[in-house]
């Protein structure tokens, strides 16, 4: 429910929180370089020590939309069922449009399409998958931002792991930190 509510939070402020001004914004132009970094991590979680983590170089292609390719990688050691470790990795090619702001928080949305496999008891599979993304970045100077991010990903097999449960669709919240170039 917390990460659902994210979600809403961050679609809701990227649609009908900020007022179109041009102090204190970023606007990228074109050529401009990020990277970035992600995580989440969950040591103390009830089905073992989890962590996600994500990479992505990207590159702004027309002024406030941004194309980045992005490497992800989770894993859960010591889960309960059978005390097997789950590994996730993850290549995508994400779109996103970062909207103007009047304040140092820059909202954006996006969409995300890749290739994804799953190591999970006898499960060894991998399959296409595709996602929208939304999130806000607050300005911490002229080329670092602090980043929240909410992706909803699914495919057509069953790649993600929830509650010790493999299903096609997952909702994921995380913080990073992407630097500007």
């Amino acid at each position: 429910m917390f990460r659902l509510t994210c979600f809403f939070f961050i679609i809701s402020s990227c649609l009908f929180g900020q007022e179109q001004h041009k102090a204190n914004q970023i606007l990228f132009h074109q050529g401009t370089r990020t990277l970035a970094v992600f995580a989440n991590p969950d040591l103390e979680g009830v089905t073992g020590d989890m962590l996600f983590l994500k990479g992505a170089f990207g590159m702004v292609v027309k002024p406030r939309m941004e194309l980045r390719l992005s490497a992800n990688f989770s894993t859960i050691e010591d889960i309960a069922p059978g005390e097997k470790d789950y590994r996730f990795r993850a290549v995508d090619i994400e779109g996103l449009y970062h909207f103007e702001g009047d304040s140092k928080w820059i909202p954006y949305i996006g969409f995300s399409l890749g290739y994804a496999s799953l190591n999970y008891l006898e499960i060894h599979d991998g399959a296409f998958v595709y996602g929208a993304t939304s999130g806000l970045q607050h300005k911490i100077n002229k080329q670092t931002f602090l980043d929240l991010e909410v992706q909803f990903r699914s495919s057509s097999k069953d790649v993600f792991v929830n509650d010790f449960v493999p299903e096609s669709t997952d909702l994921l919240t995380t913080i990073g930190l992407k630097v500007v170039f």
